[in-house]
C-alpha cells in the first residue's frame, strides 16, 4: 500500500533580517550653577586710593621759543658838512616884567606903613604922601603878613623895580581901580588881588570902614631896599580895594 506522502514545496521568503534593539539613555543633567557671592561692604566715604596703575600725566607742552631779535645798530646822526654853518641855537625869552607904575621920593615917605603914618608925619597931619589912622586895625601890617609868603608875588615886583633901576621903591597896584600890566593875566600883579580881598573881606567890619587919605605902602620883606608895593588914591576905604 502505497502511502501518500504530502511535500510542501521549499520556502522561497527571503529571510528576514535580525532585528537589533537599541538602547536610549538621556543625558545626565547639568550640574546646578554655584550660589552667587553676597555683596562686599560698601567702602568708606572719602577720597579714592590713588590707583598705582593709573597713566601717567601727560607733560605740559612747552611753549616754542621766541625767535632771537636781530641785533640793534645805534644809529649815527649824519653831521653836517664842514663847510654848512650851523644855526645857534634860539635864546630863551626872558620872563616877561610887569609895565606898571613905581612910586618914591617924597610921596613914598609920606605913606601909611604897618603900625602907624609914613615917616616925617606927625600924629593927625596931612602930607604929600597922606596919613591914615592905623589903630589897632593895622590893615597894612595885616597885608604884610599875608603876602610876604608869596614867592612870586615878591620876584614880579623885585623884577619890576630891578628893571628901572628902582631899588627903595614901590610898584603901584591900586589907585582906585586895580591896575594891570600888558601880558599878565588879571590885574594887580596876578595874586595880589586876590590875596588882598580875602585879607580885607575877613577884616572887622570897622577896619573896611577905616578912611585913608594918600598912599599906603607894604613891604614884601621888611626891609627899606626891599620889594614894596602901593595902593591907594586921594581919599578912600580899604573896602574900596573890593570894589564895594
Amino acid at each position: 500500500m502505497i502511502l501518500g506522502l504530502s511535500v510542501r514545496p521549499p520556502d522561497t521568503r527571503p529571510a528576514e533580517p535580525p532585528v537589533t534593539l537599541i538602547e536610549l539613555i538621556p543625558p545626565e543633567p547639568p550640574p546646578p550653577p554655584p550660589a552667587p557671592d553676597p555683596d562686599p561692604e560698601p567702602a568708606a566715604a572719602g577720597p579714592a586710593a590713588e590707583s598705582t596703575d593709573a597713566a601717567p600725566a601727560p607733560e605740559a607742552s612747552r611753549a616754542p621759543s621766541p625767535a632771537p631779535r636781530p641785533p640793534v645798530t645805534a644809529r649815527k646822526t649824519p653831521r653836517p658838512p664842514a663847510d654848512v654853518p650851523t644855526r645857534p641855537a634860539a635864546p630863551e625869552a626872558a620872563p616877561s616884567v610887569p609895565d606898571l607904575p613905581v612910586i618914591g621920593g617924597a610921596r613914598l615917605a609920606g605913606a601909611l606903613r604897618a603900625g602907624g603914618r609914613g615917616s616925617g608925619e606927625g600924629a593927625g597931619g596931612g602930607g604929600p604922601g597922606g596919613d591914615g589912622a592905623g589903630g589897632a586895625c593895622d590893615m597894612v601890617g595885616r597885608l604884610e603878613r599875608a603876602l610876604r609868603d608869596d614867592l612870586d608875588l615878591r620876584r614880579a615886583v623885585a623884577a619890576t623895580l630891578t628893571a628901572r633901576a628902582a631899588s627903595g621903591q614901590a610898584v603901584l597896584v591900586w589907585d582906585g581901580d586895580w591896575l594891570q600890566s600888558p601880558g599878565q593875566a588879571g590885574k594887580g600883579l596876578a595874586g595880589l588881588r586876590q590875596a588882598v580881598a580875602v585879607e580885607v573881606g575877613f577884616a572887622p567890619r570897622a577896619c573896611k570902614d577905616e578912611t585913608v587919605r594918600g598912599l599906603a605902602v607894604v613891604s614884601l620883606d621888611g626891609t627899606a631896599s626891599g620889594p614894596k608895593v602901593a595902593l591907594g588914591t586921594g581919599s578912600w576905604r580899604w573896602r574900596d580895594l573890593l570894589g564895594l
